[in-house]
């Protein structure tokens, strides 16, 4: 309250002050208009009276005449102005139109760029791919005419196959022990020695069932019911010459006790390249965990093999008079694309037959599968050169004066070669030499752990050293029983005699009876 008093109070006293000036503003005002009364009646008095009316009369007219003047000027100011207004609010407008016309004149500009941008990209990218089109047009005919050639050659090879055959063929009729002399053959001998040691004169058998069975590795109660099952076991061999093979791929324990089935691969095939044969053995290992690891591997041993006979030429020329070292630039870029060419097939393979994991893990896990190869030429040497190649984890050994060698390994090569197909594509490979009576085993990591123990190592070394032996012998030496192995083995045992008339000094191998001490590893 007591500041709206004091607000009152100042508010009084400026009415009273205010009043007091008006008060006092009228008295001044009376007395100016008294003064100019006095003033008008003495120039009445001085002036005659006509000419003052007149002129009275006169300058009330100018007077009016400038101020109908003065309002038409304030009425044209006023219209100036009201126009000067409007055309200021006009070139507001403009000037915003025109900063709409410039933004919209850049962003124009803007697009055309972006435009003329992407119009000399497509136009680049039209040259790449006419360059391109060029480019497959003319390596389609390179293959076309490569494949003219190879097709040549393989009746060539086909024809050169048939007069071996038929060569062989004629030699074993000659070799064939028609007599009593012939029949006493050290090597026949000793697989007669083998029968009989079995079967005894009345037919029976000579050994306890429980005792044959002790020897031998366990066997799947039921066969697999999966989509993807194969055989427990494969084998595979040949005798070439300076060259004799044999390749098996067995079922290990621990699949046959969770009724699942092989995981691995092997393959031997003959590749012409210049004329000249070679043989290409090829072990594939599956993952452990992919659900569709068996059929990834089989198809990946035929996919390299179609590949390799694609390349031959230019992974021959590798072979031909090179000592062990790195390999030639055209044969490494020729691998890169042949294993690169494999992986590309397992995928596409997987997407038409819906090969997917059955878990979480990506889809092509459900494929992944390690693979290693060997190519070796197949004409009489004293020393010979492979040509090794692979990825995954697989290994290449080679026995030399009794004693195992890793002479290839493609987890320990540079670069990321220890993942496999189909993901990765990253080959090692290497040039391996060989010597008379030296033997060389392609195999997956299972059975190189085997061959490094130094037991198990030193057993089968003392089983293989001697060369050449027969088809079940052969198996029954890899699927003797080892302690704690129980995975897959698979591999390729190359016996290289140098010459072909030195592997015919050898070609029977008295390995012992069947069940001997030699059958089973511990």
């Amino acid at each position: 309250m007591t500041v709206v008093n004091v607000l009152l109070a100042v508010f009084g006293a400026l009415l009273a002050g205010a009043l007091a000036l008006l008060w006092r503003l009228r008295h001044a005002f009376g007395w100016e208009r008294t003064q100019l009364r006095n003033e008008i009646d003495r120039l009445r008095a001085a002036l005659p009276p006509t000419d003052a009316a007149h002129d009275l009369w006169r300058a009330r007219a100018e007077t009016d005449e400038a101020l109908r003047d003065l309002d038409a000027a304030h009425a044209r100011v006023a219209l100036f102005e009201n126009s000067l207004a409007e055309a200021l609010t006009e070139r507001d407008e403009f000037a915003r139109d025109r900063d709409e016309f410039a933004a919209e004149r850049d962003r124009l500009a803007s697009e055309r760029g972006r435009l003329t941008t992407a119009r000399d990209k497509l136009a680049e990218r039209h040259d790449k791919l006419a360059t391109n089109y060029e480019s497959l047009r003319k390596r389609h005919k390179r293959l076309t005419e490569d494949i003219a050639e190879l097709r040549s050659h393989r009746n060539e090879a086909q024809r050169v196959a048939e007069e071996e055959a038929s060569l062989r063929k004629k030699a074993e009729q000659r070799a064939l022990p028609h007599d009593s002399a012939q029949m006493s053959h050290p090597g026949v001998r000793a697989q007669l020695d083998r029968i009989r040691s079995l079967i005894d004169p009345g037919g029976t058998s000579a050994q306890p069932l429980s005792n044959i069975r002790d020897m031998l590795p366990a066997m799947a109660q039921h066969p697999s019911l999966s989509a993807d099952a194969v055989a427990d076991s494969v084998i595979d061999g040949a005798d070439l010459g300076a060259v004799v093979v044999r390749a098996v791929s067995t079922c290990g324990d621990r699949h046959r006790r969770e009724r699942q089935h092989r995981r691995d691969a092997v393959l031997l095939r003959m590749p012409t390249a210049q004329g000249r044969r070679h043989l290409l053995s090829t072990v594939a290992a599956g993952a452990p965990d992919g659900a569709w690891s068996q059929s990834a591997a089989a198809h990946a041993c035929r996919a390299l093999e179609t590949q390799v006979a694609r390349n031959a030429d230019f992974l021959a020329e590798a072979l031909d008079g090179l000592a062990p070292g790195p390999v030639p630039p055209s044969a490494q870029a020729a691998l890169s694309l042949t294993l690169a060419n494999v992986g590309r097939a397992v995928e596409v393979e997987g997407k038409q037959r819906g090969w997917i994991a059955l878990d979480d893990s990506p889809a092509e896990r459900a494929t992944a599968t390690g693979l290693t190869a060997v190519l070796t030429p197949l004409d009489d040497r004293q020393s010979r050169t492979h040509l090794v190649f692979g990825v995954g984890d697989g290994s290449v050994l080679r026995l030399r004066k009794g004693r195992w060698e890793q002479v290839f390994a493609a987890a320990d090569a540079p670069g990321e070669t220890a993942g496999p197909l189909p993901g990765n594509t990253a080959v090692a490979s290497a040039l391996v030499e060989t010597l008379p009576r030296e033997l060389l085993v392609v195999c997956t990591r299972p059975m190189t752990d085997l061959l490094l123990r130094e037991d198990t190592g030193r057993q089968f070394a003392d089983l293989w050293s001697a060369g050449q032996p027969t088809l079940p012998w052969f198996l029954s030496s890899v699927v003797a029983k080892v302690e704690a192995a129980v995975e897959d083995r698979s591999l390729v045992c190359l016996w290289d005699f140098g010459y072909a008339a030195d592997a015919e000094e050898d070609r029977f191998w008295d390995a012992g009876p069947v069940g001997s001490a030699g059958s089973r590893i511990r």
